[in-house]
């Protein structure tokens, strides 16, 4: 298993607000290659034949397509410490909103002493090109100064060494991370 990690002590991070939830059936048609399919416990965004990326309350799943079917490019956590203690959500949600030719995927997850992390993917619906999903990836943490976030991807296709990393890093079936300035730690590695 490869894994990449990605880890920044938190200081002051805002909050996206004001966004607004609509209720829709269980397949949404987005767009010319854009669909949208919401099950019970998760919903997924897919470009048929390309890319399909499920939303999960405590990860998010990239797949790609191989020309027959789709297979896991990456499996991406955002963990936060309280030192070197992993702090676990007491309360973890998900919803989508559909406004105007965007997509908003918004997961959110609340720990002890009023920390909140918000994740928010947005999503042109018109997008046709693999390069365009999400146009934008937050992620906010409110009341976290001086916590540890990491941000880790699994099960990402790589044959390289272990060694550090900078933006933006290209993996095996067209992956590829990047991230903003500011982190102390960036590096890839094999875990077996």
């Amino acid at each position: 298993m490869v894994v990449i990690l990605i880890s920044i002590l938190l200081s002051g991070i805002t909050l996206i607000e004001n966004l607004h939830k609509v209720m829709v059936s269980s397949k949404i048609i987005l767009g010319e290659m854009l669909v949208l399919v919401v099950l019970t416990t998760s919903f997924y965004l897919m470009m048929p034949d390309k890319v399909r990326v499920n939303f999960l309350k405590t990860n998010t799943e990239f797949n790609v397509w191989n020309g027959s079917e789709f297979i896991l490019g990456g499996v991406e956590y955002i963990r936060i410490f309280d030192g070197s203690k992993l702090m676990r959500a007491n309360e973890r949600n998900m919803d989508y909103i559909l406004s105007d030719g965007i997509t908003t995927a918004i997961k959110t997850a609340n720990f002890k002493d009023n920390i909140r992390l918000t994740e928010t993917f947005i999503y042109h619906n018109n997008a046709t090109r693999v390069e365009d999903l999400p146009i934008s990836h937050q992620i906010c943490f409110e009341n976290a100064q001086g916590k540890i976030f990491e941000y880790l991807i699994s099960k990402i296709g790589y044959g390289g060494e272990t060694k550090e990393i900078t933006s933006p890093f290209s993996f095996e079936n067209n992956m590829k991370v990047t991230f903003q300035d500011g982190y102390y730690l960036a590096k890839v590695y094999q875990n077996k």
